[in-house]
C-alpha cells in the first residue's frame, strides 16, 4: 500500500516513511470560552490520610557522636592490620628460622603465614570491625523513642539480671 499524497485534514496522521500511522500524542485543545475541568482527584478521607512520619531522626550531635565513635572502630582495626603487616619484614630480619626453618615441605612459616595466614587474619578483622561498627551505629542512631514523664529509663530502676 502506497502513502497517501493529499495533504492531511485536521485530526489525521500522516503516515511514517514506513508506512504505518503514529499514535496521537497531543493535547486537546483549550478554548478561551470554556474552563478545563477540575482533576478527578478523589476528596481526602479517612483512606487517604497518611500515618504520622513514623521515621526516626537523630540530631546532628547523635550523628556526630556516631560518626566519631566510627571513626574510633576504623582507626582501631587499622592499627592492627598495619602491626599485621608490618610484622612480616621484622620477624624476616630478626628471626631466622622464620625464613630457614621447614613447616610443610619446603615451606617456610614465613610463607606459610604471608600464603594463608594473613588472608584468614585480614578476614577476622574485616568480620570483627564489620560487626562493631554495626552494633555501634544500631546503638548510638536510629534508635531512640522517648520515655515517658516518670517511666523508667534505660538506668532508672533497671534491676540487675544475675
Amino acid at each position: 500500500m502506497a502513502p497517501r499524497l493529499s495533504a492531511p485534514g485536521p485530526g489525521a496522521e500522516t503516515p511514517t516513511p514506513s508506512g504505518s500511522t503514529p499514535d496521537p500524542v497531543r493535547p486537546a485543545p483549550v478554548h478561551a470560552d470554556r474552563a478545563r475541568p477540575a482533576p478527578a482527584h478523589p476528596a481526602p478521607g479517612p483512606e487517604l490520610d497518611f500515618p504520622p512520619d513514623t521515621e526516626v531522626r537523630d540530631t546532628p550531635a547523635e550523628v556526630d557522636a556516631a560518626f566519631r565513635a566510627q571513626r574510633g572502630v576504623a582507626l582501631a582495626y587499622f592499627l592492627v592490620f598495619l602491626v599485621l603487616v608490618a610484622a612480616f619484614p621484622v620477624l624476616t630480619m630478626t628471626l631466622p628460622w622464620w625464613t630457614e626453618a621447614r613447616v610443610f615441605g619446603e615451606l617456610s612459616p614465613g610463607f606459610v603465614a604471608a600464603a594463608g595466614g594473613l588472608y584468614l587474619a585480614f578476614a577476622v578483622i574485616g568480620i570483627a570491625a564489620a560487626r562493631l561498627s554495626a552494633s555501634v551505629e544500631s546503638r548510638m542512631l536510629g534508635g531512640q523513642q522517648t520515655l515517658e514523664e516518670g517511666s523508667p529509663g534505660p538506668t532508672q530502676g533497671a534491676e540487675d539480671p544475675r
